[in-house]
């Protein structure tokens, strides 16, 4: 088990970009994509898929990718001798689906910390993602009811808190600097008249109505977002451009969504790694190794565990060691009737988007070759390794 995991230590930088946003996409690239719309790793079936279809750079209809999944876990359309996607053409697929829109919805509950016992419950709140998947509600919208909401209120108890955090985590207004606005704003959700942030209001909603319409907001937001995809800072020109577009239409924001993954910031993140946070971990060790979704409470307590330490490397390994002496995953128990060496490599291109190297892969088929070697040794060795834990 050292021996491998020193192999994979000595080989563990991220690969360089290859191509253009249109090209054919590597197994990094493939992985790193899904990680960073949909918050997982691409399941088997989906792999498979890209994997056995022949390119084409301009596919005749993208396949509209979601629920319900086939039997392999993978979503509809994604068949064999379809036409492979490139990179633009592929985010524009997963974009369509409810699974982003999910996972941009849990992002939101997350940021205004909307999790475990805050985390929202009513009707109203848990159709977000299908009617952001409809093209129905805005971003803007969304995030406007989830302010709203009684466990954003819970959350956020009292004038002060409930003020504070209206301002800064959605208007992107500094508390410091505009001391008057707050205690303006603390009026209003006592039910005392006054112009807060430039507009008339009376109620506890018109804090969160007049924020969510404010230009800081959609600088605050799309600063916010673009950070979350693309892993850098926005260039501030564009930022500019962006913010006036997105307050001209909110219902442009999958198309800045998608010129940011078309961009040359967004191929240069694809040539580095980027270190997973907690609920990535989860989300990506469980889809690799059970192929299914994380139910919501194992999700949410593996997630509350990691979140509570400082350094949450060791507990990662753990619970990738526990979950693989499970009978839950689908990690062959008994290398009878595998292909050794093609295992190997198939475990590093699931597990890490790429080929192992050749010392790794001698390393590797070795131990597995061992009268003691077993899968799961491989698949053990390679997440719990710093280098699976980044993307």
């Amino acid at each position: 088990m050292a021996a491998m995991e020193d192999q994979v230590a000595a080989s563990g930088t991220a690969p360089a970009a290859q191509g253009s946003a249109s090209s054919a996409m590597t197994s990094s690239e493939l992985r790193t994509l899904y990680l960073d719309l949909l918050r997982r790793p691409p399941f088997d079936g989906e792999r498979a898929a890209h994997a056995s279809s022949p390119w084409s750079p301009s596919p005749p209809a993208p396949p509209v990718l979601g629920e319900p999944r086939t039997d392999d876990g993978s979503v509809p359309g994604s068949v064999p001798g379809a036409p492979k996607l490139g990179l633009v053409g592929l985010a524009t697929a997963l974009m369509a689906s409810r699974d982003f829109w999910q996972q941009w919805y849990e992002e939101q509950l997350y940021y205004f910390l909307l999790v475990d016992n805050f985390s929202p419950r009513a009707e109203n709140m848990l159709t977000i993602p299908d009617e952001l998947t409809a093209g129905t509600l805005s971003v803007r919208d969304a995030v406007h009811r989830i302010a709203l909401s009684s466990n954003f209120e819970q959350r956020n108890p009292g004038a002060d808190t409930f003020v504070t955090v209206v301002m800064e985590q959605i208007a992107g207004l500094a508390v410091e600097k505009n001391r008057r606005e707050l205690e303006i704003g603390k009026g209003l959700y006592d039910g005392k008249p006054g112009t807060f942030l430039g507009r008339p209001g009376s109620r506890q909603s018109d804090v969160v109505s007049t924020a969510i319409e404010l230009r800081s907001f959609a600088e605050t937001f799309l600063a916010r977002e673009y950070r979350r995809y693309v892993h850098a800072a926005p260039e501030r020109s564009e930022l500019t451009a962006w913010v006036a577009g997105f307050q001209a239409d909110a219902a442009v924001f999958p198309e800045l969504v998608r010129g940011w993954i078309s961009s040359s910031a967004y191929r240069a993140r694809l040539g580095r790694r980027e270190v997973m946070d907690n609920r990535l971990f989860v989300r990506s060790l469980i889809v690799d190794l059970c192929q299914r979704e994380p139910s919501i409470e194992e999700f949410s307590r593996m997630r509350s565990a990691l979140d509570g330490l400082s350094d949450p490397q060791p507990l990662r390994s753990v619970m990738a060691r526990l979950l693989i002496d499970s009978d839950q995953t689908v990690v062959p128990a008994s290398k009878r009737g595998l292909q050794v060496e093609l295992f190997v490599e198939e475990q590093f291109r699931r597990l890490l988007g790429r080929a192992p190297k050749e010392k790794e892969a001698a390393a590797f088929v070795a131990a597995l070759g061992d009268s003691a070697g077993k899968p799961a040794m491989i698949v053990y060795a390679l997440v719990a390794h710093p280098e699976y834990q980044s993307y």
